[in-house]
């Protein structure tokens, strides 16, 4: 980040170039006891590590920095958003006419960064992972909002009180549970409905020439368009 940095002010660009620096996920953590050069990393007091539906799993820091769009450091959003809308936001912060006919998973947070949001809604998200060329499994998945946690479809835990979500409360709140369920029974209708999909490798063309494959390229039952 450093190098990155200190060369876009070599280049005179660092005020009105957007700089974004997140993760893609929590951090790997090898099973308690064992052997071998491994450290137990820093979580944040939070459940679970890389690849959990815990918060600790999925939920990453995520600085913006903007000079000429007022996003100057200082600010803590502490508001619920997704990887997902950081393509609706490239475009308000950029002032980019939004593509037709394209429906967004996310929404533009430049009003959050900026600290002129007012009465932003609640909002429900999913974390479903996916395992190699598998389709997803249903409620292999956390459904979240600014307050709740459902995992796996069973436990709720009240993330504003129990950050490190210690104490499942889905006994307690048997209508939230019910109300999370539907909602994630909705959204997965949604997406299920592309999972016999799969991007195909073109291979020979133009705009990528080298083209370049690694082992993760490779599939038995992958399809090559020459």
């Amino acid at each position: 980040m450093g190098k990155i940095l200190r060369k876009i002010a070599e280049l005179g660009i660092e005020r009105n170039t957007i700089v974004i620096f997140t993760s893609d996920n929590g951090p790997w953590m090898p099973p308690v006891g064992s052997k071998g050069p491994w450290k137990r990393r820093y979580n944040g007091g939070m459940r679970g590590k890389k690849g959990s539906y815990y918060d600790g799993g999925h939920r990453v820091p995520c600085f913006v920095r903007y000079p000429d769009g007022g996003l100057t450091g200082g600010r803590d959003v502490d508001t619920l958003t997704d990887h997902v809308d950081l393509l609706p936001t490239l475009i308000d912060l950029c002032h980019l006419k939004s593509p037709r006919d394209v429906k967004f998973d996310g929404v533009s947070i430049a009003s959050l960064l900026s600290g002129a949001a007012e009465g932003w809604p609640d909002r429900t998200l999913f974390v479903q992972y996916r395992q190699s060329h598998d389709p997803p499994v249903k409620w292999n998945a956390a459904v979240m909002t600014q307050r709740w946690r459902l995992v796996g479809g069973t436990e709720l835990y009240d993330i504003q009180a129990d950050t490190g979500q210690t104490r499942n409360v889905a006994a307690e709140h048997a209508d939230v549970v019910a109300e999370l369920r539907a909602r994630y029974e909705a959204w997965w209708s949604d997406v299920s409905q592309r999972f016999g999909e799969y991007s195909e490798i073109v291979l020979g063309s133009e705009a990528e020439n080298p083209a370049r494959l690694t082992s993760r390229s490779w599939w038995s039952r992958w399809i090559c368009r020459m």
